[in-house]
């Protein structure tokens, strides 16, 4: 069942800017966008910014005009993480790049304390740490941690034998605070809770892991701001699941359900996992079924499922209490809308702007 939202809702103005990552190979992408918004809701315009090689995920500094961005490169030398500084005038320059030294570089994250960033390595299998000073500037060598052990502790189990379950494959880590962190593996159907050690030399000590059912491919996840429960999106299996921070064990994990639309058939990949605190939802967006979902957490609500259908390969999306930004790979658009007062999509108000291959989506003002 597809609904679209057409429930009445403030349309207030957004005046507001976003770095666009792309992927540049088979397409005529030339790396990272810049889009601003005309502070109206009418308008989106684009530029490009900086000439990178699959630009495929970025994160901001939260005190600095900096943005760190991981190229996804699959053979060597390997992936680069790229730093970009905009001047007072707006414009964007790269400060720094760095070779990440492993293959297929996914996802980056920036601790809380904006101290330590985290990469994550999809085809290495692997994640490493970088310690930034107080400008944001990286001033220590890469920390890693190959989760290939993990792995091979557990690839002669039952179910092990998903064509895309035959390494380890580190799709994303997330802080919880500004030591602890959690490492989506898909391949070992883990998600492992780790904390930063080291005052001089960075280094990763692991506290727990959860065990996921086999064959589900943990990708991303969202922590609750109580930093009590952490909400899981499984890429192969299209659901998701709610983890007890207190008990990082298989005991802690539960079920919460699919995360496809309701009455929907065929292949389809779970891809990014919002969590909405104001209206009590996780919002996940699905490749295959072309869809943004909204699943209930709270009472009779908990577990039910609207689905909004958008462009082909919805890879990320990016929201907040009064908008939605949905980048569709497939079909080359960035779409803006805004969402009323139930914290739905007005897709008869939305707006877009054309972007070759868009697969990551970051506000910056």
């Amino acid at each position: 069942m597809w609904e679209h939202s057409k429930a009445p809702g403030s349309w207030y103005d957004y005046d507001m800017e976003f770095l666009i990552g792309t992927y540049t190979d088979d397409s005529n992408s030339r790396g990272v966008y810049q889009i601003k918004q005309d502070g109206q809701g009418n308008s989106l315009t684009c530029q490009p910014v900086s000439e990178l090689i699959n630009p495929s995920f970025l994160v901001r500094h939260p005190h600095h005009p900096l943005a760190y961005v991981v190229c996804e490169i699959g053979s060597d030398p390997g992936s680069q993480l790229v730093g970009l500084m905009r001047s007072p005038s707006g414009i964007w320059q790269r400060f720094f790049e760095r070779p990440t030294l492993s293959l297929d570089s996914c996802h980056v994250e920036l601790s809380k304390d904006a101290r330590v960033l985290v990469v994550s390595h999809y085809s290495s299998g692997s994640f490493s740490l970088l310690r930034l000073d107080a400008d944001g500037m990286p001033c220590s060598e890469w920390y890693f941690v190959d989760h290939r052990t993990l792995y091979h502790k557990i690839r002669d189990g039952v179910g092990r034998h998903h064509a895309r379950q035959q390494a380890a494959h580190v799709h994303a880590a997330h802080f919880i605070d500004d030591r602890r962190f959690v490492v989506c593996d898909l391949g070992t159907d883990q998600v492992v809770l780790y904390a930063l050690e080291g005052a001089e030399v960075l280094s990763a000590e692991r506290l727990g892991i959860w065990q996921l059912p086999a064959e589900t491919g943990p990708r991303h996840a969202v922590i609750d701001f109580n930093n009590a429960q952490l909400f899981v999106v499984a890429e192969l299996s299209n659901e998701v699941f709610q983890l007890d921070l207190n008990r990082p064990d298989p005991g802690g994990v539960m079920r919460i359900g699919s995360c496809l639309p309701p009455d929907t058939e065929g292949f389809s990949e779970a891809a990014e996992i919002y969590l909405d605190s104001t209206h009590s939802a996780l919002w996940v967006s699905n490749r295959g079924v072309d869809s943004i979902v909204r699943i209930g957490l709270l009472g009779q609500e908990r577990g039910r499922r609207q689905g909004f259908r958008v462009g082909p390969h919805p890879r990320h999306f990016w929201m907040d209490e009064g908008a939605l930004m949905v980048a569709s790979r497939d079909d080359n658009q960035v779409v803006f809308t805004t969402r009323d007062s139930r914290g739905m999509p007005e897709w008869e108000r939305a707006t877009s702007v054309e972007i070759p291959a868009p697969v990551c989506v970051l506000p910056i003002d």
